[in-house]
């Protein structure tokens, strides 16, 4: 009986643990079972076994009840303020707010709160016995529109026994309800002798209001698995309580200002909303916050898509502005969110960050606030501001190598993977080896960097050893030190290239294919050999820098150097005397990281998600009872993005109108072009169905998802419209359906990276459709595909009705696309070519100064594209010395870098780029000094070419402010100069340079592949220039990575 009541605890474990993995199985990427995480934590006391998943439903219900008898105290407690967790096994007296209610005949019950917005609230589930609790498992109902759970505490907002030792699951993805369920450690079972908190759960209340929260002890077994709950009641001896508690929210709208507490790490979002009675024109905001406690991360406007700037330059300060594009205006009669900050907190704290509405202007230019106080002057406006909290912290990449090429120091002074402390006298010889284990699960290593670290005035580098200064791999390391007779070659391995410079030996070694290392046993990796210059202690450790599998794709080193990805790592070292020569034992190697899941989202949406997600497209389709109707999803994956792997489609229908024909081309579905044409009669050619590589389907009322995953690639980049995948319904009533597909995830060939948005829009270059087809007993008609359409990255605003000038002037009476611009010019490029486009002015050393100037740039958007890496990826570089840097004019890097641009905007117009300066906004007779008679260049864009073609970039010089605020003395209603000024556009193209040619021969040869060896054993004294050709595949690093794609090249 006992083993059957523990193995129905832990299948409720096991149910909770898959419920909240995702949907989509980890093995349909890696072929391996993979623990979703964040969703079950395990103590160092306990361990659990995988669970594997499918597309089918886990329910993570299980039957209450095991039997036998015993008893526990439930305590509701609704508490706020202190961040601190809930004591666990120890006494909890009871709260002072509301006094505890003994249910000792019941294991359920319910409190009722009464809160303000903000507030906070704590509700713990307290137990009592003079038994040892084994395992329970607990759910938890509360008023999701009135409550949300507050993520800083504990584990997403819920804290149990099993958070600090034993196993616990948590599943939080069904809005208004918590199931948790928690295994104690075998030999360390938890105590309750005093009233106990089981479970503490913390919301923040989000409206004002009387609300319930209920809870259930679903299961309970003692230490000898005895039931401790039977018939939903507790057995003698157990006793429950509750309790509740309610701490003010500290959130004032009126004040304009957010207190929000933290952990180090957090992410918090800052949000100023705001709402004018008329079309926003213009606006000017401060924000102030703890510098001490929080670092800014990213500034954005999301509904406002004209000229924005954020400065931060102050600490605690953030200065905004944004003033309206030529084509847009900014509707905020209903309230909106205008500004959006991104921190992250340096330190665990609590912080108020708060705002000021300095300026907000229609049209008329008539400010709506007083810019001292910050006060509204009108009652058009009004504003709100709040702040959240977010502990996922973004997943640390896998790479090691830095994006900027590293300095000496850096090698010196960088973590190391280990170190040994060894005892030596003057002349005795010291070998020194790494050691890896490689999971045999894991793929097989195909490069590694090694740096060994000494000091060089104790000992000096041995080069004589094993024949070249080194031994590489466990058969010649132990032949070389003498511990076999058994003679290997020397030095072993396969070594690419290597440095030695006092203090540091650093080794590169990269193969063809594989080394064979993933075998799961211990294996020496390189060996090095140092004789003492004097008796005494000497330190010795090594740094694997880098350790890449077999396809490039991962690395077993974290960026901390130590094992990742199921690797661990050791060391070794033997001293040669003239005594006798003594083995140290082997380092333990470190505990690996768990391997996270390559392609199945972190944490598993419910069921709800998948029907009020985001969906790719839809499509409304009449019909009548009868009629079938196929519907397919489309996609377009452009020849120079990498080919698809996998993916997953969820269609969506309403089971009320239609029904799922799971007979169509005989599996329910057909998937590939091919397939589809010939299930839905496009084509007599026939075609094998259903097609495609199916892993797994599900099939549920209003719901049909499919998962397909191939071992290498399916053949899709090919840049062409291709049916992805095809289902067929029948309807059930004449009338007008809707019809909607999920995208939900597309993965590319290596996984390294997606073709679907956060949105399940496409992405990196892919396009989306969608097609139907209407087959019933009139002619068939077949609906034109729908043409696939590139995902917006932000939400559209409206379309404007007026264009502004620069914040200080009147606003235009004349549509800015209807003005004449100042110059045209036609080039002739290649694809891949580089153009180089500027604007140059000159003023009259006896004319007046300028405050500011605004230029519009156009460009043809299906032929060029800005180049956003250009300037040090800052996208334009401003001012005569950062223009002539930027394009290799100069090799003198300005202070300022790449200029002061008050105000910009390139991603809202494809085909337009505005970029705006003025010397200072808030005192504009201050002058630019550029009444010199001298060149000024004022911007610079740099294009890439889409195709061969013969295109034209233009160019309007909109506006040139004087330090008299007169915008018309250089500049005339045509956009050309006047009294003196003259203005010039410059064009330059750079060739296409070839991926690979190192030096520039316009060939990939052998010569590349040596030079870029040398480049990476000293990657500290490359040139920027170097660094950026030896990025081979294209990810921002120099790693071993580059090395090996230019040797197969090269091959």
């Amino acid at each position: 009986m006992a083993k059957h009541q523990r193995k129905v605890v832990s299948s409720v474990l096991a149910a909770l643990m898959v419920a909240s993995m995702c949907v989509v199985p980890a093995t349909a990427v890696t072929g391996t079972n993979q623990q979703s995480a964040g969703s079950a934590k395990v103590g160092s006391t306990a361990s659990s076994s995988a669970s594997s998943s499918s597309l089918a439903d886990n329910d993570s219900t299980n039957g209450t009840g095991f039997g036998k008898d015993n008893a526990v105290t439930m305590n509701g407690d609704v508490s706020g303020g202190d961040s601190s967790k809930a004591s666990r096994g120890k006494s909890t007296p009871a709260k002072a707010s509301v006094a505890p209610v003994a249910l000792e005949a019941q294991v359920t019950g319910e409190k009722s709160v009464t809160v303000k917005a903000g507030d906070t609230v704590t509700f713990t589930v307290d137990a009592k016995t003079s038994k040892k609790i084994g395992a329970y498992k607990i759910t938890t109902n509360y008023d999701a529109s009135a409550l949300a759970l507050d993520t800083t505490y504990s584990k997403d907002g819920v804290d149990t026994l099993g958070s600090s030792k034993g196993i616990e699951a948590v599943n939080t993805e069904t809005a208004g309800k918590i199931r948790a369920a928690v295994l104690a450690p075998a030999n360390d079972r938890y105590t309750a002798k005093n009233s106990t908190a089981i479970q503490t759960v913390r919301f923040t209340a989000k409206k004002a209001g009387t609300y319930n929260i209920s809870y259930t002890i679903d299961e309970m077994l003692d230490d000898n698995d005895n039931d401790l709950v039977v018939n939903a009641k507790p057995v003698s001896g157990l006793s429950i309580s509750q309790d509740a508690a309610v701490q003010s929210g500290t959130v004032d709208s009126a004040t304009g200002s957010t207190k929000v507490a933290f952990k180090a790490g957090d992410t918090v979002i800052y949000k100023v909303d705001f709402k004018f009675a008329e079309k926003l024109y213009g606006f000017r905001t401060d924000i102030n916050y703890d510098s001490s406690l929080l670092t800014v991360d990213s500034v954005s406007f999301p509904n406002f898509s004209g000229m924005t700037q954020s400065r931060t330059e102050e600490a605690g300060l953030i200065s905004t502005i944004g003033v309206a594009t030529p084509t847009a205006t900014y509707d905020f009669t209903t309230q909106k969110n205008l500004i959006t900050v991104s921190f992250v907190a340096k330190k665990s704290g609590t912080a108020t960050i708060s705002y000021k509405m300095k300026e907000a202007m229609a049209l008329d230019a008539e400010n709506q606030y007083n810019s001292q106080t910050g006060q509204p002057v009108t009652t058009k406006v009004s504003s709100d501001n709040s702040a959240v909290v977010s502990t996922e912290a973004p997943t640390e990449a896998p790479t090691v190598a830095p994006t900027e090429a590293p300095t000496e120091d850096m090698w010196v002074t960088a973590p190391t993977t280990a170190s040994k402390e060894i005892s030596v006298k003057k002349g005795d010889k010291v070998a020194y080896w790494a050691e890896v284990n490689i999971p045999k699960s894991g793929k097989d290593v195909a490069g590694w960097v090694v740096d060994f670290l000494y000091d060089g005035n104790e000992l000096e580098y041995d080069s004589s050893f094993a024949t070249a200064g080194y031994a590489c791999g466990t058969a010649a390391i132990d032949y070389a030190i003498g511990n076999t007779a058994v003679s290997a070659e020397l030095p072993g391995g396969s070594m690419l290239d290597t440095k030695n410079t006092k203090g540091r030996n650093s080794f590169v070694s990269v193969v063809q294919s594989s080394m064979g290392l993933n075998n799961g046993s211990t294996q020496k990796l390189i060996c090095v050999q140092y004789i003492a210059k004097e008796t005494g202690t000497v330190n010795l450790s090594y740094r694997l820098r880098e350790m890449c599998n077999s396809d490039m794709s991962e690395t077993y080193v974290n960026s901390k150097y130590q094992a990742a990805n199921g690797a661990k790592f050791g060391q070794g070292y033997k001293v040669i005397s003239g005594e006798q020569p003594t083995e140290a034992p082997t380092v333990a190697p470190t505990e690996a990281p768990t391997e996270a899941p390559t392609v199945a989202p972190t944490e598993a949406p419910t069921e709800d998600m998948w029907v009020t997600a985001p969906t790719t497209a839809s499509k409304e389709i009449s019909v009548k009872k009868g009629d079938k109707v196929a519907y397919w999803a489309e996609v377009n994956i452009p020849k120079s993005g990498k080919d698809v792997a996998g993916w997953v489609v969820d269609f969506l229908y309403d089971g009320n109108e239609l029904e799922y024909d799971s007979s169509f081309a005989t599996a329910g579905y057909a998937c590939g072009t091919a397939a589809i044409d010939y299930a839905i009669g496009n084509t007599a050619v026939s075609a094998e169905l259903p097609g495609g590589s199916m892993l797994d389907t599900k099939n549920t009322k209003g719901r049909n998802s499919f998962v397909s995953v191939v071992q290498s690639s399916m053949g899709l980049n090919n840049g062409s419209t291709q049916k992805l995948i095809c289902v067929q319904y029948i309807a059930k009533e004449t009338g007008t359906v809707n019809l909607s597909y999920r995208l939900r995830e597309m993965c590319n060939s290596d996984m390294s990276e997606t073709y679907v948005n956060s949105k399940y829009q496409a992405a990196n270059g892919a396009k989306f459709g969608q097609g139907y087809k209407v087959i019933s007993g009139e002619q068939p008609t077949e609906a034109p595909t729908v043409a696939p359409t590139e995902a917006p990255t932000v939400a559209p605003t409206e379309a404007p009705t007026e264009a502004p000038t620069v914040a200080p002037t009147e606003a235009p009476t004349e549509q800015p696309t209807q003005m004449p611009t100042t110059a045209t010019t036609e080039v002739t490029v290649k694809k891949g070519d580089k153009i180089d486009y500027w604007v140059e002015l000159i003023l009259p050393s006896t004319g007046i100064d300028i405050s500011g100037w605004t230029v519009d740039m156009f460009y043809d958007k299906d032929k060029l594209e800005i180049n956003k890496e250009f300037a040090e990826n800052n996208g334009y570089a401003s001012g005569t010395a950062q223009v002539d840097y930027a394009l290799g004019d100069s090799n003198v890097r300005p202070s300022v870098f790449p200029g002061d641009i008050f105000l910009s905007s390139t991603e809202d117009h494809p085909g337009e780029a505005v970029y705006c300066n003025v010397k200072n906004i808030d005192d504009l007779s201050q002058g630019l000094n550029y009444n010199t008679g001298t060149v000024q260049k004022l911007i610079c864009l740099q294009f890439i070419a889409k195709e061969d073609c013969t295109t034209t970039l233009s160019y309007r010089m909109r506006e040139l402010c004087d330090i008299n605020s007169n915008s018309e003395t250089y500049v005339d209603d045509d956009k050309q100069p006047i009294n003196g000024a003259s203005f010039e556009a410059c064009v330059r193209v750079e060739p296409k340079v070839l991926i690979g040619d190192l030096d520039g021969d316009g060939s990939v040869t052998l010569a590349d592949y040596t030079l870029i060896c040398t480049w990476y054993t000293d990657i500290n004294r490359i040139t920027v220039e170097q660094f950026k050709l030896a990025d081979i595949n294209g990810d921002g690093r120099f790693t071993i990575g580059d090395i090996s794609m230019l040797k197969n090249m090269v091959s």
